[in-house]
């Protein structure tokens, strides 16, 4: 189930190392809440959430922080 787990993250993550960033940072935060997790929800949650921000950038006509290019 692991490896089914990190094959999703990579894929998911498309070799978009800021993505995979951010998927894992985010799941890096809810376990830190969290004891126990359901990891296959919070990924399809990260997913949401990174599409939400995504979304106001592009509604805003801001580019989305990234790794090599942190919020001013």
């Amino acid at each position: 189930q692991q490896k089914i787990f990190c094959q999703s993250l990579l894929q998911i993550s498309d070799n978009d190392d800021d993505k995979f960033y951010r998927l894992c940072l985010y799941l890096f935060r809810r376990a830190s809440e969290y004891h126990f997790l359901n990891l296959e929800n919070e990924l399809h949650d990260a997913l949401r959430e990174y599409a939400n921000q995504l979304e106001q950038c592009v509604a805003i006509n801001e580019k989305m922080a990234t790794i090599l290019s942190p919020p001013r």
